[in-house]
Parts: C-alpha cells; sequence; structure tokens
C-alpha cells in the first residue's frame, strides 16, 4: 500500500512534511499500491483497526490512557511496558550475534542486511552497550529527494526455496506485538517506518514516533499491520524515505523482538510445555521438504545431521501424541524421510550416503549424500535407527503408519554391525573414512557405547554377542559424595543417550561380574555435575542459582560473536579433565528431568533459572544451546549461543516428555527388535 495510506491509516501517526504522495518520487516497490492477492477471508480493514486501536488507547485504564490523537506516540512506549508485564519476547534480531561488519543471520535465521537507492547511502555496524551488554545496530544513513530512500531488512528465514514450507514464510500469529529499542540524532523531517511483508508480497508500513536522544522502547501491535497475512510473514524492514536532508544522520536499534501472545510460563507443565513445543519447532522447519533429512543446525540448513534425523523421527509422534502437528502430517514426514534413508546410495566409494547400513555422519540435506569428508559413524547411525523404530512405533495405528513401522524395521536390519566391530578387541569402531579405514574406538564407558550394543544385540540379521558390551572398560570415581563409573569426559550427555530412548529404570546389566544399574549410575552422575558447579560458582557466574549442565553445546569462539562446538564440556569424576569455562546447556538439565522425577527435581531449579535469570538466552526455538555469563565485569561480554543444534533439541523434548508421560519409553518398549536387544544386556 501506498506509504500515506499507511501514514494516514496508523494511528499512532503524526503528520510528517516527508509523508510521501500517492505517485509522487517514491519508487521504492514498498510505496507502490500492491498487486498481491487480497487479503485472506476475514482479515479485518486496516482503516477498522487503525480506528479500534486510537479508541482503545483513549480509553485504557491508567497511565496506557491517550486523551488525543497526538498523544498516541507516547502510547507505544506503554505498550512495550504493558507487553513486558504480560508476555515474553523471541528476538528478531538482538544484534549480539554475527561479525560487526558484513554478512550476517538475524536471530530468525535469515539475512539481514541493508538497502539504498540512487543518491541514498545506509551503513550498518555493531558496537558494545556498556550498560545493557550485549551490542546494538548504528545506522548511518542519508535519505535523498529523488530517490526510494534506504534501511535495513531482516527475512524471518533462509532464503533458499527448497527447504521447509514453514521457513519460506512464519506464522507470527501467536505475536501480539512488535517490539524495539531505538535513539538518534535525526533531521525532524525525516519519518521511520516499521514495514511488515508477507508471503504474497502484501505489505503495510507503520510510521515510529521521532526518536530522542536516550533510548526508548516501543512496541507496535501486531493488529496495525491487518493487510498482511500473519500466518505468513515473510521479511521486516526498517525504512527511512528522502527528506530533503544533507547530511548524514545516524539512528540506533537494539532489541528488535516479537512480544508473544502467550502468557509467560506461571507452573512446571507450563515452562516444559513452551520448551518443549519450541524445540520440536526446530525440527518441524528442520525436516527439508524435498529429502526430509533434518538439519544439523539453524544456521546451516544444507547440512543434515542423521543423529539429529533420529531425534526429529522420535519427536514425530510426541508432536503428533501432542497436538502439534497432525498425524497425517507426521506419517508424510516420517515416510519422506525414511525413503531417502532406504534408497541412498551405500558403497565404499566415497560420494554414497554411506556403507554397509552405516550412514555417514553429515549428509546433504538435498541429495541425501555424504557432506565434505565426514566419516561414517557408529553412534549417529544408532541414533538414527533408535529414533526410527520410536517413530515407526508411535505411528503404527495411524493410516498409512504401519507402512513406517515397516520402513524402519528394513532400515534397522540393512546395520552390518560386525563390519564395524573390531574382533580382536570385541569394541566398535567410532568411524569409518574410505580414505583413512577405521579409525576410534568405544573401549571406554559411555552412554553411547551402550546403546551401539543394544543395538547391535537387537539386529534381526547382523547381531553381535551381547558380551560386546563387557569388553569396555568400567572406571569408576566420585565427587559430591557420589560414586559412579565415569565417562571419560564427564559430560551429561554421555551418561544419558541411551536411557532417553530405552527405559532402564529398575534394571541391571548382565555383566558376569560387575553388574550395573545404569539409571541409577546416569542419577549419580547428574548429581555429582550439580555438585561440581555449585563448588565453582565462586569463579563462573553461571554456574549461581542452581543452574548446572556441564555437556557437550556451542561455546564461545575467539571473537565475541564467534561460537564453536565443544564435545568435551564435562565435570568431575572423568578420566580426563574437567574440561569447563562457565558455559551451560539448558538440555543437559532437560535431559536430567526424569532421574529425580517424584522428588525435589534439581533440574527444574536449574530450568527455571535459565529461564529467570537468563533472558537473553532464550529464542525463536526456546532455550539456545548455551550461555556463559560473567565473562569479564563488563555484561557486554555475556555470551549467549546464536544456533541451535539437532542433536541437543532432541534430547530436550525426549528427556522432557519422559518426564512428563514416559512416552518415547513406551513407544520403544513396543518393539520387538529393541525389547530383544534390552533383554540381552539387561535384567
Amino acid at each position: 500500500m501506498p506509504a500515506s495510506a499507511a501514514l494516514q491509516r496508523h494511528p499512532l501517526s503524526r503528520p510528517s512534511p516527508s509523508a510521501p504522495e500517492s505517485g509522487g518520487p517514491f519508487n521504492h516497490p514498498c510505496y507502490r499500491q500492491s498487486s498481491a492477492p487480497p487479503p485472506p477471508p476475514g482479515a479485518p480493514n486496516c482503516r477498522a483497526v487503525s480506528l479500534s486501536l486510537g479508541r482503545w488507547l483513549r480509553t485504557a485504564p491508567g497511565p496506557f490512557r491517550c486523551h488525543s490523537q497526538a498523544r498516541c506516540d507516547g502510547a507505544m512506549l506503554a505498550l512495550a511496558l504493558l507487553a513486558a508485564i504480560l508476555g515474553f519476547s523471541d528476538p528478531v534480531d538482538d544484534f549480539d550475534s554475527g561479525p560487526p561488519k558484513g554478512p550476517r543471520l538475524c536471530r530468525f535465521f535469515g539475512p539481514m542486511g541493508e538497502w539504498h537507492d540512487g543518491a541514498s547511502v545506509a551503513d550498518w555496524q555493531l558496537l558494545p552497550d556498556p550498560v545493557a551488554g550485549g551490542r546494538f545496530m548504528r545506522l548511518t544513513f542519508l535519505a535523498a529527494d529523488g530517490t526510494a530512500g534506504c534501511g535495513v531488512y531482516f527475512l524471518l528465514g533462509p532464503e533458499a526455496e527448497d527447504l521447509s514450507p514453514t521457513l519460506s514464510a512464519r506464522d507470527l500469529r501467536r505475536y501480539s506485538a512488535l517490539s524495539l529499542r531505538m535513539r538518534g540524532a535525526v533531521p525532524d523531517a525525516q519519518a521511520i517506518l516499521i514495514e511488515l511483508t508477507d508471503g504474497d508480497a502484501r505489505h503495510v508500513l507503520v510510521p515510529l514516533p521521532r526518536p530522542s536522544a536516550s533510548w526508548a522502547e516501543l512496541a507496535i501491535p501486531l493488529d496495525v499491520f491487518a493487510v498482511v497475512d500473519l500466518s505468513r510473514l515473510r521479511k521486516i524492514a526498517l525504512v527511512l524515505p528522502p527528506c530533503g536532508a544533507a547530511t548524514p544522520s545516524r539512528l540506533d536499534i537494539d532489541d528488535l523482538a516479537l512480544i508473544s501472545g502467550e502468557p509467560a510460563p506461571s507452573s512446571d507443565d507450563a515452562l516444559l510445555d513452551l520448551m518443549e513445543r519450541r524445540a520440536w519447532e526446530f525440527f518441524r522447519d528442520g525436516f527439508h521438504a524435498g529429502t526430509g533429512l533434518v538439519w544439523d543446525k539453524s544456521s546451516t540448513p544444507h547440512i543434515s545431521s542423521i543423529a539429529a534425523t533420529g531425534f526429529g523421527l522420535a519427536a514425530l509422534p510426541v508432536a503428533a501424541e501432542r497436538g502439534w502437528l497432525k498425524p497425517q502430517d507426521a506419517v508424510s514426514l516420517a515416510r519422506r524421510c525414511l525413503s531417502t534413508l532406504l534408497s541412498a546410495p551405500q558403497g565404499e566409494a566415497p560420494d554414497t550416503a554411506g556403507a554397509h547400513g552405516f550412514f555417514y555422519h553429515f549428509l546433504d540435506a538435498r541429495n541425501g549424500r555424504r557432506f565434505g569428508d565426514c566419516e561414517v559413524s557408529s553412534i549417529d547411525t544408532a541414533l538414527l535407527v533408535v529414533g526410527a523404530v520410536a517413530c515407526g512405533e508411535g505411528l503404527a495405528d495411524l493410516p498409512g503408519g504401519a507402512d513406517i513401522r515397516e520402513m524402519a524395521a528394513r532400515l534397522a536390519t540393512s546395520v552390518e554391525w560386525p563390519w564395524m566391530l573390531d574382533p580382536s578387541r570385541k569394541v566398535f569402531w567410532m568411524g569409518w573414512q574410505p580414505e583413512r579405514g577405521f579409525f576410534g574406538s568405544w573401549d571406554y564407558y559411555t552412554d553411547e557405547a551402550l546403546l551401539i550394543c543394544l543395538l547391535a544385540a537387537s539386529s534381526p540379521s547382523h547381531p553381535v554377542p551381547p558380551d560386546v558390551a563387557w569388553a569396555w572398560r568400567r572406571e569408576r570415581g566420585s565427587y559430591g559424595g557420589q560414586s559412579l563409573v565415569q565417562t571419560y569426559c564427564g559430560s551429561m550427555f554421555s551418561y544419558l543417550f541411551c536411557s532417553l530412548f530405552i527405559d532402564l529404570r529398575n534394571r541391571t546389566d548382565r555383566h558376569p561380574t560387575d553388574p550395573i544399574d545404569w539409571w541409577a549410575n546416569a542419577r549419580a552422575a547428574a548429581l555429582a555435575n550439580l555438585a561440581f558447579c555449585r563448588s565453582q560458582e565462586k569463579d563462573f557466574v553461571t554456574y549461581r542459582k542452581g543452574r548446572f549442565g556441564l555437556s557437550a553445546c556451542l561455546a564461545p569462539g575467539t571473537a565475541p560473536w564467534e561460537e564453536r562446538y565443544d564435545g568435551d564440556y564435562g565435570a568431575l569424576p572423568a578420566a580426563v579433565g574437567p574440561h569447563h569455562d562457565g558455559t551451560l546447556a539448558p538440555y543437559a538439565a532437560a535431559m536430567c528431568l526424569p532421574l529425580f522425577a517424584g522428588q525435589d527435581n534439581p533440574a527444574l531449579t536449574a530450568l527455571w533459572s535459565f529461564w529467570r535469570d537468563c533472558p537473553r538466552l532464550w529464542g525463536l526455538y526456546g532455550f539456545r544451546d548455551g550461555c556463559n555469563l560473567g565473562r569479564t565485569d563488563s555484561p557486554a561480554d555475556d555470551w549467549y549461543a546464536s544456533d541451535y543444534v539437532g542433536v541437543c533439541q532432541g534430547p530436550l523434548i525426549l528427556g522432557i516428555e519422559n518426564f512428563r508421560t514416559g512416552l518415547v519409553w513406551k513407544l520403544t518398549d513396543k518393539s520387538p527388535i529393541l525389547r530383544k536387544g534390552r533383554d540381552a544386556l539387561f535384567k
């Protein structure tokens, strides 16, 4: 719609000498009458919404009342306060990630950038905020006359069109308002507009108040963008139309966010439901539209992790059971994914999907073949197989679901476990590459090795004797009053990956001389992890207020905006280390929830502390992968991961769901294949 129409209709607008007239010199597409399809049926008229909002602002109670149209600019500040009281927000861009200049992704994992036309200029950089912490964006611009002006944009998903349909245009109907912080020095005549564009190119512009030298928090109700389809939103932009200024102006923006229309969680179940649902949305968006393979990380949508794919498959029946996904869609996604895996080329050539039924750690999500020079992985294949079997059992009773169970069984049957076994030591290799052969070995206790041995003993076609589970070392250690069989690095995930899928409560293994209750062992490891964090909280702020969860996760990089994956984070007891630097992973605490069911639960305490005391940790898919607080005296140096990782989001879902209902355990318990391996190893 023309900008002049937006300025006239929006109730928070005020007259501007630079307001463009229809047919004037503005030729940027956002100023033209849209030729896109009409609004969806039932969408309210923008003028009616504006009048309704204007009436509300003039009749609202207390500090939110605006007695005249001229005072409605101030209502944006009041709405920001109201939103802070009533709900919580998901950042579109808090400008804390990415380099100070150059290509970067916003928090919805689409590109952010500037645009300008003709003689107009727009240049941005990210600067540290020594007071509030993190960084903000400084935009230096000159919106020259005779042009379409300039601005910055934020795409709400990747630009590629072959990904999940939910990524090409976001459903924002659960949000009530768009908020931001703003300050600057701009000419009186300079208009500042927020533009929303949907998947059909419908767009609406809404003016913002003129900024002052101090930070102001604003909130714009999404109702005023009624012409756009909020169920399919594609882009948010800051538009600076020309105003005749001869010198550049400065505008600072921070904390661009969408305010949820949901109330903030006030009970344990509400918090867990919110966390689990948001983590599921990572997988909903991560199933590739063509192959059905799941992305490894939200920032790399064309790289699939087969372990993340296994977790995504296991999450499908959870999502269907909870009503987050239509049952027929769960069956369709599972069929697409399993069809790709079952038809993918296998062999010892370097350009296949795997060898001898095992799969490469990473696959190209577009074609299902090896990505880069990664290895054929025993543990990642195990996570894929057990997730597929759980999925098959969970969908078996749905229309078409029997096929999913049969396909999952075929996938499990195809794995040639003896090929990955070192016969001289009776331990499994970690991986194989055509360029180097076998390498690494599972010769020290970890729950991953336990899962591999259980699946190998389960195989209908290529079984391995269960005594391979007695071949790796079982070394005991103690910390914080807890004695247990330790893992190599003491990382929390390494005690729980098998137990996420297989119910090991009240069971001991069949070791002839040293039987172990691995469930009790994991519980002792969680208490030791908590005790270790408490012992270090004087030096590491992140470990305070009951927070724990030293486990593999994203970690701070060399530069403040860089991050890397660190698989060695852990606590005592451990064979090496402990390796830690103040970084905690919320998913690790979530995995521990079932360990303390029916009693005072330290994992719940930790999750509430992450929620209440680490607000910048929350984002589009729930808690991000990790955080590290108090690294220096400046809050600007607190670090929060910018990304989400499939092998962390999946354990969070399974840990929460097993704590709430035990659903995943019930599904794997129905599988004759998995029961065979469980009963061979456990009593």
